[in-house]
Order: C-alpha cells, then sequence, then structure tokens
C-alpha cells in the first residue's frame, strides 16, 4: 500500500513521489499504463504494474495530489490527434490492482491538453491555460477552473490575463499561485499573472526578462519564485529568474 503522504507531481511524466521511496509515473505518450520505483541502495529499477489508469491511452494531462491516495487527473489528448479532452478522473493509489482503480468525476468546463494544475491550500485544485484544440496554431484556454473534491465538481476561476498554453504555475507561501512564461500564438512569452483563492481574482504581475516556455517555477520558502531553464526565442534555456512578491519583479539568478 502506498503511504499517505502528500504527493508531489511533476511535468510532463505524469509522476510524482508518494513517499521517499516510490515515484509513480502515470502513462506517457504511446502508454496508458502505470509504473512505479523503489529506488535505495540496493536497487534502482523500475518496475510496471500493468494498472490501467485511464480508459484511454492520454496524453498531456494533468495529475494533482487531493485528499489521502487520491490523485485528479484532468483534460489531455489521445495520440491519433483526437480533439483535447474534458476528461475528469480520481485515481486511488492505494488500490492499485490490475483492475481499474479510477472513477469518474465531473468533467472541465471547457476541453484542454498542455494545461497546468495547482493545489491550492484549502484542497481544491486549479487548472490554467492548456490548448483547446489539437491544430497547427491552437488557441489558448484563457478559461480557469477550480475543482472542489468535497463536491466532485468543477466552478470557473475567471478567465487567466495572459493566453498561453504550455506554461508553468506554483503555489506561493502566502497561499497565491504564480503563473509565469509559456507558449503565445507568437512563441515563449515573458507574461506573468497572479492568483488569489481568497477572493477569486486574477491580477498581472512583473514579466520575466526573457520569454521563455516549457519550464519549471519553483516556490521559495521565503515567499520568492525560481523560474528554471524552458525554451526561450532563441533555443533551450539555461538560465534562472527569480521572482520577488515585495516589488512583482524578476530578477535574473
Amino acid at each position: 500500500r502506498v503511504p499517505q503522504r502528500p504527493v508531489r507531481v511533476c511535468n510532463p511524466g505524469k509522476g510524482g513521489t508518494v513517499s521517499k521511496e516510490q515515484f509513480w509515473v502515470l502513462g506517457a505518450r504511446g502508454f496508458d499504463g502505470l509504473s512505479g520505483s523503489v529506488p535505495n541502495a540496493a536497487r534502482t529499477a523500475w518496475i510496471p504494474l500493468g494498472v490501467q489508469f485511464h480508459p484511454a491511452p492520454v496524453q498531456d494531462f494533468t495529475v494533482t495530489p487531493v485528499a489521502g491516495d487520491r490523485v485528479l487527473i484532468a483534460g489531455g489528448a489521445t495520440f491519433n490527434g483526437a480533439l483535447p479532452a474534458t476528461t475528469a478522473l480520481l485515481m486511488n493509489l492505494g488500490l492499485l490492482t490490475p483492475f481499474k482503480v479510477w472513477t469518474s468525476t465531473s468533467p472541465l468546463h471547457e476541453p484542454r491538453w498542455f494545461q497546468q494544475s495547482v493545489r491550492l491550500g484549502d484542497g481544491r485544485v486549479l487548472v490554467v491555460g492548456g490548448e483547446a484544440a489539437n491544430v497547427a496554431r491552437p488557441p489558448a484556454a484563457s478559461a480557469t477552473e477550480i475543482y472542489d473534491p468535497a463536491t466532485g465538481l468543477w466552478t470557473a476561476a475567471g478567465d487567466l490575463p495572459i493566453g498561453v498554453s504550455i506554461t508553468a504555475s506554483v503555489r506561493l507561501a502566502d497561499g497565491r499561485v504564480l503563473v509565469a512564461g509559456g507558449s503565445g500564438s507568437r512563441g515563449p512569452v515573458a507574461d506573468s499573472a497572479l492568483f488569489d483563492p481568497r477572493n477569486g481574482t486574477w491580477s498581472l504581475t512583473g514579466r520575466l526578462n526573457e520569454g521563455r516556455t516549457s519550464h519549471q517555477l519553483l516556490a521559495l520558502p521565503d515567499g520568492r519564485a525560481v523560474a528554471i531553464g524552458g525554451f526561450g526565442n532563441g533555443g533551450s534555456l539555461s538560465t534562472l529568474e527569480v521572482w520577488d512578491p515585495r516589488t512583482g519583479s524578476w530578477s535574473k539568478a
């Protein structure tokens, strides 16, 4: 049984650690299974568990921890060119068997893939960004949504001030959510926005020094956040930038 500890999820695996000993990967391009590893001094290996986590092969979805051993799987698209999905499922990592371990929950209001999801301080899940179609130049999904695991329902959370997909998001030390960068209609963007769950509002904040997409955001204990790597207008990035909540601005690290 997976220990009942917070699940940390990384992109674009989609995987995450559920303890210091185990790491789970849910699917990938062309796969629809679940794998786990038990790294220790004697052995480090991927162990196929033969568990179907989704009713159909899917990619570019989000996985977010909710209560207990459960994770929320939302959105995504199949590899055969189908439209992005509104599907949302709950998976119990504490009941892993060769049989179905997922249950359906309310669908997203808007189909999307390449989106981001963040668990809020009260346990709800915020979904932002992504692409609303599977075409050569897809429109970004501007509407944001919040999933409440207590009711199993999605509610609208306003429009993201920046229309992006393949963005990065993180919950800050004060409970707000920072969304920065991403891919726009003309390539990587530098815009950033803040979501305050206390009043459900979005606001713009300082711009990154260079546009980036496919990057990572890390929240620091002192309230700052770090943007790491990604892809810019000139190719892959090795630079870091730090966002300061006191000034709302980014500085190169």
